[in-house]
């Protein structure tokens, strides 16, 4: 549920809020991925030599660009633990923001305004 990746936003699932948050026009793509090198610092393997298992999110359009990475596991053992935000990337008109361990709920009011 997305509540568990922010507090502050509801019980729809984070597939649900993504898409409405990326609006008509702008497809979601989906990538398994390793997260950055840095995730382990806060959330070691258990000691393991282990990569970390990521879910990301990208939608785009010619204005705006906005990927969200969420850890979900390791490689080699899967899903475990409770998912946990690793990145947003927001990029518009020349103006790049990017956060570590952000919260998503910001997200929504640093998009620009969709075009009609």
């Amino acid at each position: 549920m997305l509540h568990d990746l922010d507090e502050k936003l509801g019980t729809e699932t984070f597939g649900a809020w993504i898409d409405k948050l990326a609006g008509t026009g702008r497809p979601l793509f989906w990538l398994a991925t390793a997260c950055r090198d840095g995730y382990r610092e806060f959330y070691p393997a258990d000691s393991c030599d282990e990569s970390w298992a990521c879910a990301e999110v990208q939608f785009r359009d010619e204005r705006e660009s906005v990927t969200v990475s969420i850890h979900l596991g390791t490689v080699r053992r899967g899903l475990s633990g409770k998912p946990a935000v690793d990145y947003v990337y927001h990029s518009a008109k020349g103006r790049k923001t990017g956060a570590s361990n952000p919260q998503l709920h910001e997200l929504p009011g640093q998009l620009l305004p969709r075009e009609r």
